[in-house]
């Protein structure tokens, strides 16, 4: 499904700074830093934005203002990131594999998940679940398969920018289910998995921890186990391998940043991440730490979008529904 997403100009923001940005030697000359996030507030990538504020601001030297640009599955916000002047002012939080399925899959969005952004960090990582209703007759990931197995193509499954991690489930379990995509981010799916409309959702496990009286999971992805999900199988120790994407939150830029500029927000990152405050708070939300150089940023975003390529064929063989 194709979108034309028409570029939009950043809102000018009236705000006040906390002080010069950075030292006398600093390469960012800010009175003021914007943050883009591509999604609903409250969400994953707020609360990223959130937990690490206060540090940044405090190693940055000025305030950072939060700019919500929700819509098109991540596609508006990130658009206006990539189109943000290169100053080092203007950064913003990715999600993968979102903003690498967006290009992969073809998608008229205006820009490129690798070439038209520089990763300063990513900052977390968490296995992808699939998930239930409480109350669903779904005990296990063997009865939703087997039931799925049972009835092609009746089966639904809900998600927000997940084609290429369906696509990998279809390919691994080898069913059909009805992919039904939900705008507004995971709290717009879960009255939908309460409310019996789809069968199941997909999303980060993190989600499950924080609507553990809504819903259930049935299975991870990834090889090792959550160790907040101590007890919800991976795919593979389920039986059904090959099904291994992840997601992740990272710090972004426009391209062309100065590598000075990079430097300086990716020092305060790991500042911001050495806080024992953010590792618990991380850890308890099912999302594990990532502490990285300019360098790792760049090879594990590498790696993301490459897992992302050899998942993204089987996204060919999702039936999808209407939007809910």
């Amino acid at each position: 499904m194709k979108r034309a997403i028409m570029a939009m100009p950043l809102f000018a923001l009236l705000v006040t700074a906390c002080s010069e940005s950075g030292s006398e030697d600093s390469a960012l000359d800010c009175g003021a830093f914007e943050f883009i996030i591509p999604y609903a507030p409250g969400g994953g990538s707020d609360q990223q934005f959130r937990r690490l504020q206060e540090s940044l601001e405090e190693s940055l030297g000025a305030s950072i203002n939060p700019v919500y640009m929700e819509g098109a599955d991540g596609a508006l916000g990130w658009k206006n990131l990539a189109d943000a002047e290169p100053d080092g002012c203007t950064v913003g939080n990715v999600v993968s594999p979102n903003i690498m399925e967006l290009t992969i899959l073809g998608e008229e969005v205006g820009f490129h998940g690798m070439e038209d952004f520089e990763y300063i960090a990513w900052t977390e990582t968490t296995p992808n679940a699939v998930a239930v209703a409480q109350d669903s007759p779904y005990e296990t990931i063997d009865d939703y398969i087997q039931e799925a197995e049972a009835n092609p193509g009746d089966l639904t499954i809900a998600g927000v920018g997940d084609t290429i991690a369906i696509g990998e489930i279809l390919a691994g379990t080898g069913v059909d289910l009805s992919y039904v995509p939900v705008s507004g981010g995971v709290g717009s799916i879960v009255p939908q998995l309460q409310g019996g409309h789809v069968d199941a959702a997909i999303f980060g496990a993190r989600h499950v921890m924080q609507h553990q009286d809504q819903m259930r999971a049935l299975a991870i992805t990834g090889s090792e186990s959550s160790p907040v999900l101590e007890d919800v199988p991976t795919f593979e120790e389920a039986g059904y391998d090959g099904i291994n994407l992840t997601s992740s939150w990272g710090i972004a830029g426009p391209a062309g940043m100065p590598d000075e500029a990079i430097a300086e927000w990716n020092e305060a990152i790991l500042t911001a991440m050495d806080d024992e405050a953010v590792h618990d708070a991380l850890l308890e939300e099912a999302l594990t730490p990532l502490e990285q150089d300019v360098d790792e940023a760049l090879a594990f975003s590498e790696e993301l979008f490459e897992a992302a390529e050899d998942a993204a064929p089987h996204a060919d063989e999702i039936e999808q529904l209407d939007e809910e």
